[in-house]
């Protein structure tokens, strides 16, 4: 059996193919939950201990 036959090259390249997509899925929910947090930030800012102990 032949190390790099036409058949493992393509499961290779497949495997390689649905790595990239997982990955990627990763990262673009990792950036979208950022960006989650950051709008709930803006939206709902936290109040500075200062002001609030000054009352």
């Amino acid at each position: 059996m032949d190390m790099f036959s036409p058949e493992i090259l393509s499961n290779f390249w497949t495997s390689i193919e649905v790595m990239i997509k997982g990955m990627g899925g990763i990262f673009v929910f990792m950036f979208v939950f950022f960006m989650i947090i950051q709008l709930i930030d803006k939206v709902f800012p936290k109040k500075a201990e200062n002001e609030s102990n000054n009352k």
